[in-house]
């Protein structure tokens, strides 16, 4: 399951990185050079990044791409080990859960006003993507415990030519 969400929010980010692509190039040529700009391009650029960040955050948690620090050294395989890393992966689902309510909260909130430059668009448009990235990076965190040899393992990153 969590390799079927990396690979939609992949998608997603892709998407949103072509509509971009194509959308702030001819703002700015409306702009400048036709001196005609188009209005409701900034607000769904600010959407689509919003969007692009909530879906790359969904990636780099499914494969485990997101930067950690380890503060406690345990060998992988022994029960400390198996046991910091079940306590590691609850916090992070907590954290994610309460983050999903809140993004949840704020957008039901917001849903029933409307964006200036878009009046047909509730202002609630930004706050869902994030609602969603937050409940699938729940998903992931679940499956890591519930299937933990499954998880995938971040790789090491030097830093700096440090070993």
């Amino acid at each position: 399951m969590k390799r079927l969400i990396a690979k939609l929010a992949h998608l997603v980010s892709s998407a949103c990185l072509c509509v971009f692509a194509t959308l702030i190039p001819v703002a700015v040529v409306a702009r400048f050079v036709f001196h005609a700009p188009i209005g409701w391009v900034e607000t769904v650029c600010a959407i689509l990044l919003v969007l692009f960040t909530s879906a790359t955050a969904v990636v780099a948690t499914c494969e485990h791409l997101h930067i950690s620090v380890q503060m406690v050294s345990f060998e992988p395989g022994s029960l400390l080990g198996r046991v910091n890393s079940w306590l590691v992966q609850l916090i992070v689902g907590a954290t994610f859960g309460l983050c999903a309510y809140y993004a949840f909260d704020l957008a039901m909130e917001t849903n029933s006003q409307s964006l200036p430059e878009i009046p047909d668009l509730p202002a609630s448009a930004m706050y869902w993507p994030i609602a969603v990235a937050f409940i699938l990076m729940v998903l992931a965190v679940l499956e890591d415990l519930v299937r933990p040899g499954q998880s995938i393992q971040p790789a090491d990153v030097q830093i700096g030519g440090i070993d």
